[in-house]
């Protein structure tokens, strides 16, 4: 298993860095339920997504896309949805807080050479 980065997949990903926000991504609780049935995403800010987060293995490809800031809820809260299905709901911001906003914050560093080693 390895992650690939879509556009650069000749890039080294650092596994820990990426399983790093990956993982309460993929473990995330919905804070609440704010619309089953959405049809108008423009309320929510998820018209005009601020991030998204596409996850593909062998079978099956989501997209998380995540929208504004959820107003008159938890202050930490935003909306998010799974593309392609209505339902929208509130998630912790810090998720997508902690998102990467360039390569190099998933690039896998070099570990220095020891002496003696070639």
């Amino acid at each position: 298993d390895r992650w690939l980065l879509e556009g650069d997949e000749n890039l080294k990903i650092d596994r820990e860095k990426v399983e790093g926000f990956v993982r309460p991504i993929v473990w995330a609780e919905a804070l609440s339920f704010e619309n089953e049935e959405a049809v108008d995403l423009k309320p929510y800010g998820l018209d005009i997504p601020s991030a998204r987060v596409v996850l593909s293995d062998d079978s099956r490809t989501e997209e998380l896309i995540f929208g504004k800031v959820a107003r008159g809820r938890r202050e930490d809260s935003i909306y998010a949805m799974v593309r392609g299905k209505r339902q929208i709901v509130t998630v912790r911001k810090r998720l997508l807080d902690n998102l990467p906003t360039e390569k190099n914050q998933i690039r896998e560093t070099e570990q220095p050479k020891k002496e003696g080693s070639s």
